[in-house]
């Protein structure tokens, strides 16, 4: 799939709404990404019973939220200025979401490591 940078953000909001499962005021998605391994954290804000609620999503909404931050990666991801391999989204019930892309050495140096020893 070929989509631009704005569809593949409406298509990560529209798969952390499907793992929510009550009333919600705000959602932060938190991704680590490297190139064999992807992790999924963060939760959402219960309207209801102002707690945190964790994301429950199903296999194939997982899988597909999973695709579409691999293709957000390649998209975004061009050079030594625009690297990174964390990112937080964080979504409002009224739709507005925000994206900061980090660079987490002590993540990256990890997996180094891993690929040394392997």
């Amino acid at each position: 799939m070929n989509r631009n940078i704005d569809e593949i953000y409406s298509g990560i909001s529209a798969m952390i709404v499907k793992g929510i499962n009550a009333s919600w005021s705000e959602a932060v998605l938190e991704v680590e990404l490297h190139t064999l391994a992807m992790k999924l954290s963060g939760g959402y804000l219960c309207d209801t019973v102002n707690h945190v609620a964790p994301f429950e999503f199903s296999k194939e909404h997982k899988k597909i939220l999973m695709h579409t931050l691999i293709e957000l990666h390649l998209k975004t991801d061009l050079n030594e200025q625009s690297r990174w391999n964390s990112m937080v989204y964080t979504l409002r019930a009224s739709g507005e979401y925000t994206v900061d892309f980090l660079w987490n050495q002590a993540l990256a140096d990890d997996i180094e490591k891993v690929y040394a020893q392997a």
